[in-house]
């Protein structure tokens, strides 16, 4: 009987698959009604699905353990990944407005006028908000040597030397030392459920 289809463990999968028929089944209804082929938004979004939906199948292969286990670590990491982005952005908001501040200041000083290359870096790597974070963004990513951001600051005087060592140090050995051992922790503990479940199954 129809019982274990709508009744069983994998109910859900079921119902899902029948959906999946019905829906195409409906399209090639229309498509001899109407002589056109009508395949609306949601038929090819429950297509999709379908794709999906074998896609996970193939991850419950043997021989594709390891790719589900590598799957399922970067999933996990997801969560403190986005966090890590917020909090990242706030911190980089923060020292984003004080070296903007700094700059804008030494900019207004006599010794901006005798040191036209140091005005040209402000400008180019402290020019506004926007660019003044994606500057700080790329010291700390590789996206450009830090040492180009660090000697025109170094101008303006020790302290603020100082503070942008202070500022690459901090992201590197704090934020992204906590991050990669948050994602290392988490990806170890989805690493263990997965074996978990793989156990229960055999």
């Amino acid at each position: 009987g129809g019982g274990p289809f709508f009744l069983g463990k994998h109910w859900k999968t079921n119902l899902f698959d029948s959906a999946i028929v019905i829906a195409i089944l409906f399209a090639d209804i229309m498509k001899c009604t109407r002589g056109e082929v009508f395949f609306p938004a949601w038929v090819c979004l429950v297509r999709t699905s379908r794709c999906m939906r074998v896609f996970n199948d193939m991850l419950n292969w043997r021989r594709l353990l390891s790719l589900r286990t590598m799957i399922s670590s970067m999933l996990n990491c997801m969560q403190p990944m986005l966090w890590a982005i917020v909090c990242g952005t706030l911190l980089m908001s923060v020292f984003s407005m004080f070296f903007m501040q700094i700059a804008l200041d030494w900019l207004h000083t006599d010794a901006a006028a005798e040191n036209q290359p140091a005005v040209q870096s402000f400008r180019t790597y402290f020019d506004g908000y926007s660019v003044t974070t994606l500057s700080l963004f790329m010291a700390v990513t590789g996206g450009v040597d830090w040492l180009e951001l660090y000697e025109p600051l170094a101008m303006t005087g020790r302290w603020m030397a100082v503070s942008f060592v202070f500022y690459v140090y901090f992201f590197h050995l704090g934020v992204f030392s906590v991050l990669v051992g948050i994602c290392a922790d988490r990806a170890f503990a989805a690493n263990k459920l997965h074996q978990d479940f793989v156990a229960e199954e055999d």
